[in-house]
């Protein structure tokens, strides 16, 4: 009889272990680093010609605070874009953002959306082979997605971002122009 409760014993903890184990699907708590492939595009009224779109990549390290909370940066690289038609020259964009995460869902689901805000700052370079010309400045903005996790340490992770400001120092070649323009990105990514 002592052997019969005690071997119930033994299976209700490794039951009740390997329940624990299954129920946790996700996890955002800690330092986390992603990697994204994806698409982003800039633009502006006063940008017409210059408006361009592309393939990039993200870097993105966070840091999640508990399970709702965490905060973000990334560095995204679009080395080549396209920019129309009319124009014949090449362009590259690279943007540099921070910002905080609302995560939404529970950890017993591998299913976890998100909201984002975030400040960004934006630097083009366009380059025709005889000109150059370059727009930085800085914004805001907000995003949207989802993660899904594999496991609770892996999570494929697919974002919309959409983000506004203006670029408040413009030259053409080796000479600074004095007028500040408004511009917006929209960026798509997924990733690992």
């Amino acid at each position: 009889m002592k052997r019969i409760l005690l071997t119930l014993a033994v299976l209700l903890v490794v039951y009740q272990s390997k329940a624990q184990t299954f129920s946790q699907r996700s996890s955002n708590e800690g330092f986390s680093v992603s990697l994204h492939l994806g698409y982003a595009g800039w633009g502006g009224e006063e940008l017409d010609p210059f408006t361009g779109s592309g393939l990039g990549i993200n870097f993105s390290p966070s840091y999640g605070f508990n399970e709702r909370l965490m905060l973000f940066g990334s560095i995204e690289l679009t080395p080549w874009a396209y920019l129309g038609p009319l124009v014949e020259a090449s362009s590259r964009s690279t943007l540099l953002e921070f910002g905080l995460r609302w995560m939404f869902g529970s950890s017993m689901s591998p299913w976890r959306p998100f909201l984002q805000a975030q400040f960004m700052g934006h630097s083009v370079a366009v380059n025709d082979d005889i000109d150059l010309l370059t727009f930085s400045g800085a914004g805001a903005g907000f995003g949207a997605g989802v993660k899904y996790f594999i496991n609770p340490g892996l999570s494929l992770v697919s974002s919309v971002k959409i983000d506004f400001g203006t670029y408040t120092s413009v030259w053409f070649n080796d000479i600074k122009g004095d007028k500040e323009l408004a511009f917006y990105t929209t960026r798509a990514f997924v990733g690992v």
